[in-house]
């Protein structure tokens, strides 16, 4: 793993400070568990956790027991490989009762230290997935205490950030296939891999003990807030947010340090020469992304859909909205807002347009159809306006 990371990445930066704050009241007797509790933007992400974990002990973090979706069982080297490195998997949709069963088949002596994705599955374009709670209910089940420490995982690029974006504009999934992986690996040795930075950030712990079931939907939600708090941009994120807006780069970063003074990362650096910004659309969309949660509070007045699409379906955080009246971040807010109104534009004509030659209740992938033949809208924001329409019981979203 150190060996792909010096070849992937400009640097990793663990924030060893954050991880100890959020450790300071751990309690040694031996009665308590570690819940870690990071982001999930890639597969590479419980890799970076685990070496985290090993390779800065001062923080004293066992090598974690990770939850991991069943799809990587139907690889089979990995189905192999995985349970060496304290990986057990979980069916997604069986309930609290299988991920209680899976949790407690685990030897107790061993796992002292838990690591659980709350948002269940990889985000596809950086917003928030809203948080699941089984796997915290099976871990009420199980009579222990534990400290839960969130975790944001800060990328700059994604390893798999093409074929996420690619099904984020409306390609069907092609799930965990070890050609593809091999593929991956190939690309990596010949230097076509580059990630760019890496940075890990712990929040403040909680306590989780005597939860209802609503107290893990509270848990979660919770965490996922802490998560939001710690997420940062760096001049990637912000380069690619002046090239789809066609905005000046000092412009928007100066919007973005109004609208939230953490927002850019301490650490930041200028973007590395091997790191370079894509030309398709919509993985630029899910780059800028990243900014999301923050630009949701600014567009809850006049855009209301679409701040809770950057929000992923939960309310805006409040402490943007009286950033507006500063120049550049006005600038920003409506030029964001022409952007995605054209592609509500986009998809009304089309409906208007199949309405108009018979089709009275197209369905939403004939609507897709027409408004992307017709304009050059990012498919990424076409998806998201038609499901403003509720034209078709369907979701887009597979």
């Amino acid at each position: 793993l150190s060996f792909i990371l010096h070849r992937t990445c400009s640097e990793v930066v663990v924030d060893v400070n954050s991880l100890a704050r959020s450790l300071r009241e751990r309690d040694f007797s031996g009665t308590q568990r570690i819940l870690l509790a990071p982001t999930h933007r890639s597969f590479f992400d419980f890799l970076l956790i685990s070496y985290t974990c090993f390779s800065v002990p001062e923080v004293k973090i066992d090598l974690p027991s990770i939850a991991a979706a069943s799809v990587f069982a139907n690889v089979p080297l990995l189905r192999v490989l995985l349970p060496l490195f304290r990986i057990f998997y979980v069916f997604r949709g069986r309930g609290k009762e299988e991920a209680s069963k899976k949790l407690r088949e685990l030897d107790p002596k061993r796992s002292v230290v838990f690591e659980v994705y709350i948002e269940g599955t990889r985000s596809r374009d950086r917003r928030f997935v809203p948080p699941k709670t089984g796997l915290v209910q099976g871990l009420q089940k199980m009579d222990q205490s534990f400290l839960v420490v969130p975790i944001t995982i800060n990328y700059e690029g994604i390893p798999d950030q093409k074929a996420l974006s690619r099904e984020a504009a409306g390609s069907n999934p092609r799930g965990m296939r070890f050609g593809a992986l091999l593929s991956w690996l190939k690309n990596m040795l010949c230097g076509k891999v580059f990630l760019g930075k890496v940075e890990i950030i712990a929040a403040e712990s909680i306590r989780m003990r005597d939860l209802e079931d609503d107290g893990c939907r509270t848990l979660v939600e919770e965490v996922q807030r802490r998560q939001r708090e710690l997420v940062t941009l760096s001049s990637y994120h912000v380069a690619a947010g002046a090239k789809l807006l066609s905005a000046p780069e000092s412009a928007i970063r100066s919007a973005f340090g109004r609208i939230n003074p953490r927002a850019i990362s301490p650490f930041e650096t200028a973007i590395h020469s091997k790191l370079c910004l894509p030309d398709d659309e919509n993985e630029l969309w899910t780059i800028f992304l990243q900014s999301a949660h923050m630009l949701a509070p600014l567009l809850e007045s006049d855009c209301p859909e679409w701040s809770s699409w950057l929000s992923g379906g939960r309310s805006p955080a409040p402490e943007a909205r009286a950033t507006q009246s500063e120049p550049n971040v006005q600038m920003l807010v409506e030029t964001l807002t022409r952007t995605l109104r054209a592609a509500q534009r986009s998809v009304r004509v089309a409906l208007a347009e199949l309405k108009a030659s018979g089709f009275s209740n197209p369905s939403t992938a004939h609507v897709l159809q027409i408004a992307s033949s017709s304009n050059q809208q990012p498919a990424i924001l076409l998806r998201a306006a038609v499901s403003f329409l509720n034209i078709y019981p369907q979701s887009l979203q597979k």
